[in-house]
């Protein structure tokens, strides 16, 4: 194939990352403190809501991998529909009936929360196993990764600047999140419209295995070891990005005392993983996977490291911390459905339903960061009255994320052999 031809296949491919993760910021980073600040919902109670929705979520999503292998929602009409309702629950968070109750805000937000992370579930599902088919060689690959996750962090930092620039001219962050859920409409359908046609769910029959039924597919994706290995892997190294995506804005609030910062933070995390993600593709494709990924890891894992010594006197130094954090983060993102996909290069027939456990891995570690960790900080000064709040923060954003951090890198090391496809250039 010709190689411009190849590129913009890619590319009209990766650009339907571009709005799903410009939906994930808001959803997992503003929505929070959005409705804590401005409608007066306690932590407790938004964390409980997060959490049940997201554990319900995860026990679906293998379901959703299930049925989109059963009934080919890999196709294009499909993306739309799923498009069309993600779009119109998404919005509706920032349309909150205007009555003085709690009760009704919290069953609004939970209402939205279940019908986004459903038509979020079966587009990232359905999104993963599309790259399937464009993927037959490892430095495809990672070349697909790199796409795909170069729009990514394209759409997270346009997430992370269109808030702050919104309320600059409109004085107003109720209405700005408003204009943010109208550009994120947009945005979708621009990408649906570049997406591929084809579809690669055609129901291959290999290695004498068809798609069956729900346990049939999760006994034959837990038979095989490379498979689990990654899941544990992924959900293992899924808790940190989730505690301190839920923790970042009171982090920055409260220890940092850096609010009018908080865009410029995210902004280069990002942008640097962007960078990451784009220089892997391109100088590391043929590198063993598995001692690169222990290498970002560890990149992660020491620029974090210092997170817990900061304070508003010396929040500058946060500046390196993204730094090093999004290099890492970059590489991660890149390599990790790499391996993946490696794994399912002789199963195909089972990639929904792996990539269903997969996003489920993400659901329950959001889930816990919410539903444990948000009540902890709301509750802390119970257990914790003694310490200031800017330094309890920090201990849930900093500390307890390194720890597990660091036994995502150990299982990484104990893999190696495990996973001996992806460990190989």
């Amino acid at each position: 194939m010709n190689q411009n031809k190849l590129n913009s296949g890619l590319a009209s491919y990766g650009m339907f990352a571009f709005p799903l993760a410009f939906l994930g910021l808001p959803l997992y980073i503003h929505l929070p403190k959005f409705y804590h600040d401005y409608f007066g919902i306690s932590l407790s109670s938004i964390g409980i809501i997060l959490f049940a929705s997201r554990m319900f979520d995860a026990f679906l999503d293998p379901l959703l991998g299930i049925a989109s292998d059963k009934f080919g929602l890999t196709r294009k009409k499909f993306f739309i529909i799923f498009s069309i309702g993600l779009v119109i629950f998404f919005n509706g968070y920032f349309y909150v009936p205007k009555v003085e109750s709690e009760t009704i805000t919290l069953c609004w937000f939970a209402i939205c929360t279940f019908f986004v992370y459903i038509f979020f579930s079966l587009l990232y599902i359905n999104f993963y196993s599309l790259g399937l088919g464009l993927a037959h060689s490892n430095s495809l690959r990672i070349k697909i990764s790199s796409f795909r996750e170069f729009f990514s962090f394209l759409g997270m930092i346009t997430a992370a600047v269109l808030p702050s620039i919104f309320i600059m001219f409109l004085n107003s962050e109720i209405t700005a999140f408003m204009l943010y859920g109208i550009c994120f409409g947009v945005f979708v359908f621009v990408a649906l419209f570049f997406l591929p046609t084809f579809s690669i769910n055609k129901k291959p029959v290999l290695e004498n295995h068809t798609v069956k039924n729900y346990i049939d597919n999760l006994k034959y994706v837990f038979k095989n070891k490379s498979m689990t290995s990654l899941i544990v892997l992924f959900f293992i190294n899924s808790l940190p990005v989730g505690i301190t995506s839920n923790l970042f804005s009171f982090y920055v609030d409260e220890t940092l005392k850096a609010k009018p910062s908080t865009s410029f933070f995210l902004i280069l995390y990002l942008l640097c993983a962007s960078i990451s993600a784009v220089l892997f593709s391109v100088f590391f494709k043929n590198v063993n996977k598995l001692y690169a990924l222990f290498g970002m890891m560890s990149i992660s894992a020491i620029g974090f490291s210092f997170t817990y010594f900061l304070n508003a006197e010396n929040s500058y130094f946060f500046y390196g911390i993204c730094v090093l954090s999004g290099i890492g983060l970059g590489g991660e993102v890149v390599i990790l459905p790499a391996l993946a996909a490696e794994a399912l290069e002789d199963h195909s027939a089972f990639a929904n339903t792996f990539f269903g456990l997969w996003a489920s891995c993400t659901k329950i570690s959001l889930a816990v960061a919410a539903g444990i960790f948000l009540p902890l900080v709301s509750n802390s000064e119970k257990y914790l009255h003694t310490i200031p709040l800017g330094f309890k923060i920090s201990f849930f954003y900093a500390i307890i994320p390194l720890i597990i951090k660091c036994i995502s890198i150990a299982i990484v090391f104990s893999i190696r052999s495990k996973i001996l496809k992806g460990a190989t250039p």
